[in-house]
């Protein structure tokens, strides 16, 4: 998994990988990262963050989808827009977050 993001204050970062069929979501992974802003002068350039992990495999069926959902705690009562997912790739020194599934 990719994720780096745009980081305007210091943020913990929940990542769920969701596996939405039959009306329901079922989790098959779930990570935490701590970010903080970067040093430089500029506030948009990319934290990195990436991870390997293990997802638990499920039975997909036509119409199932996977879902990539984030959500943010703010560190000491900073704004809720703290974590930005880079959607602009290397204009911002950094990748798409992204999943990468086994074949």
């Amino acid at each position: 998994m990719v994720a780096d993001g745009i980081i305007f204050s210091s943020a913990d970062v929940r990542f769920d990988v969701l596996w939405r069929h039959a009306g329901s979501d079922t989790t098959v992974l779930h990570l935490e990262h701590h970010f903080d802003p970067p040093t430089g002068a500029d506030p948009y350039v990319a934290v990195p963050f990436e991870s390997d992990a293990t997802a638990s495999a499920v039975t997909a069926a036509a119409g199932d989808l996977l879902v990539f959902r984030f959500s943010v705690d703010p560190v000491d009562g900073g704004p809720v827009t703290t974590y930005l997912p880079n959607g602009e790739g290397a204009h911002s020194h950094g990748r798409i977050p992204s999943l990468t599934l086994p074949r």
